[in-house]
């Protein structure tokens, strides 16, 4: 694997000593990699792919930082799909959390794993094990976080108190997202929310929703197409297995010999661009292509196969 150093001292003999091509390498780096992109080469692909933690009933999870593109479809590692993209607004719409009610009055949170509203009635919304539905509390706090938990029973006579669960089975008590211990809570809603093992994803940026959310965590893996480590060291190894070393050797010649003012122009800029991905195109279209079949009738033991397996 060939280093910054090794491309720089093969043409120095071209273009004598130059104070800093690091710039150049990365712009000629990153060009390819958004040629490989475009082409969807498996050049282009993460080895290893993404792993994508989602919590409980949380809508998405958040894809790496080096993430520029899906290569395929997300999956969950003991299931035998994979899930699809989301077909229409319609499969949207069957999944997100309607909202059953809104804030009344003054909110609190009298106790660690209570909330009141003292201009609500929640006995709409209470579990006290006489019904096997659980509806889900979402509350937004002055400072912007977000706490939530599933509805449990009234606490005492009044209906405006509940008890919070952090599991939809009720088994224990408490919160999911921010502790509200200490902070004072702005708005609200009562949820009631389809849960179950995904079955569609939509991307939307950096982050993979899941359609529907699941009652526990998951884990979702795939592979995708990155974003190239920007080289900062000229001990930094180039990547692409030194397929294009040559011509990010003609690339650093061209952008030297041109000069800032030459490198600037519109022109010159497309050409150097151009350059670069014809040298990628010519790469990416062998790498798919099968080597000629050798006739290999002679090595093959015919006496060993029946019938039946030829």
């Amino acid at each position: 694997m060939s280093t910054v150093t090794n491309l720089i001292d093969h043409v120095k003999p071209r273009i004598g000593e130059y104070p800093d091509l690091l710039w150049a390498m990365n712009n000629a780096v990153r060009t390819i990699q958004k040629r490989l992109f475009v082409l969807r080469s498996d050049l282009a692909k993460k080895p290893g792919g993404y792993t994508v933690t989602i919590a409980k009933e949380d809508p998405y999870g958040s894809m790496p930082s080096d993430f520029w593109g899906l290569w395929g479809r997300p999956y969950e590692n003991n299931k035998n799909y994979f899930l699809v993209p989301v077909p229409n607004q319609g499969t949207i719409l069957r999944y997100k959390p309607k909202t059953q009610d809104t804030n009344q009055g003054a909110l609190t949170y009298p106790a660690a794993t209570t909330f009141k509203d003292a201009g609500q009635d929640f006995d709409d919304w209470k579990n006290d094990g006489s019904t096997t539905t659980v509806y889900r509390l979402r509350v937004v706090n002055s400072d912007a976080t977000e706490s939530w938990g599933y509805i449990g029973d009234i606490v005492g006579a009044d209906d405006t108190v509940i008890t919070l669960y952090q599991d939809v089975d009720l088994d224990t008590a408490g919160w999911n997202g921010t502790d509200p211990s200490g902070k004072t809570p702005s708005t609200y809603e009562v949820q009631s929310q389809t849960t179950g093992d995904p079955r569609y994803y939509e991307l939307i940026g950096t982050r993979l929703y899941i359609f529907p959310v699941r009652s526990t965590e998951i884990t979702l893996h795939g592979d995708y197409f990155y974003k190239p480590t920007e080289l900062t060291d000229v001990a930094d190894t180039i990547p692409y297995s030194e397929l294009f070393d040559d011509a990010i050797e003609e690339f650093l010649v061209k952008v030297v010999r041109s000069g800032k003012t030459g490198i600037d122009t519109k022109i010159n800029q497309a050409l150097f661009q151009s350059f670069l991905w014809d040298a990628v195109d010519r790469i990416v279209a062998l790498r798919s292509e099968e080597a000629p079949k050798e006739n290999v009738e002679g090595f093959i033991d015919w006496d060993g196969y029946s019938e039946y397996e030829l």
